[in-house]
């Protein structure tokens, strides 16, 4: 999983919990889709790292100093390197997201999975 609701699910991707305020649904649409270009925010860039080893993994940075880098593996956990031990280091600008044409996601449960989206409005104190 990439994308969590109310801290349930995966953390590649961004928290969808506020999503139905932060997009309008064209957006969302247009995200999906894959009408938005493949640029990706730069806070779940696509990374892969192959040690001296010659092992290499493949997730999202999560941080990055001079001399390190977090990345969630994909399999959604966090792991440390020292940047050098390291082979190669190569963050991408391209999302891991994929794209949902119409013979993968139908318009109909577009619609349905758009209608859930904008629901997501996240925790309101005020309702409690």
């Amino acid at each position: 999983m990439c994308h969590q609701v109310d801290a349930v699910g995966g953390r590649l991707g961004p928290d969808l919990s506020r999503i139905g305020v932060a997009r309008s649904v064209e957006s969302l649409e247009r995200r999906i889709r894959g009408d938005y270009g493949r640029m990706v925010d730069p806070t779940f860039a696509p990374t892969t790292l192959t040690a001296a080893s010659g092992e290499s993994m493949q997730g999202v940075k999560k941080n990055e100093d001079l001399f390190s880098i977090q990345v969630i593996d994909m399999g959604g956990r966090i792991q440390g390197f020292m940047k050098d031990e390291l082979h190669s280091l190569d963050v991408s600008t391209e999302s891991l997201m994929p794209v949902y044409s119409q013979e993968v996601l139908s318009d109909d449960t577009l619609e349905d999975l758009l209608s859930y989206l904008v629901t997501l409005r996240g925790f309101d104190a005020a309702v409690e």
